[in-house]
């Protein structure tokens, strides 16, 4: 598996990048797991669905709404904000597919909240991160507007997201 990063980020990219590396480095090796990790990814709209897929490149996506692979990536649906006359604010939400059997082996019940604070511990030494703003568990809010099936959320697979706060980031 990969770690997906855009090269030379800027903005809330670089701020998503640096966020991704960090998450990527420090899950990889305390869950001893393949895991891909993708940088922001976009809602794209065809054929009357809706879903979140990673721009490869060359004009080419990959849906990321499955549960085929342990995996985590970035959305910043909302629009970022002007701190200061140099520093910016934005809401940025890390969405986490993963089996959680396979993240926590030795842990014979549905490890979910296990894993959830393990993201959740990562964030929280990240200085420019807020992380309090909000973990979402319920599948039908995580996906709320895009095309999904149930089934992704059943044991051992889970879906979460958490929506976290990044303050004063510069744009260049």
């Amino acid at each position: 598996m990969a770690n997906y990063t855009k090269t030379n980020p800027v903005g809330l990219d670089l701020v998503v990048d640096k966020v991704q590396k960090k998450l990527y480095d420090k899950l990889t090796t305390l869950w001893n797991v393949k895991l891909d990790g993708y940088p922001r990814c976009y809602e794209i709209k065809r054929d009357k669905k809706t879903t979140l897929e990673h721009y490869k490149g060359k004009g080419e996506y990959e849906s990321l709404i499955h549960t085929d692979k342990n995996k985590f990536f970035f959305t910043c649906k909302k629009d970022v904000t002007q701190n200061s006359f140099t520093t910016y604010n934005a809401e940025i939400e890390v969405y986490f597919i993963v089996n959680v059997k396979d993240c926590k082996p030795s842990i014979q019940h549905r490890a979910d909240e296990e894993v959830r604070m393990d993201v959740i511990n990562i964030l929280s030494t990240i200085g420019y991160v807020e992380v309090t703003k909000k973990i979402t568990t319920d599948i039908t809010s995580v996906f709320s507007g895009y095309d999904f099936k149930l089934v992704n959320d059943l044991h051992p697979n889970h879906c979460f997201k958490v929506t976290f706060q990044v303050s004063d980031f510069k744009l260049k």
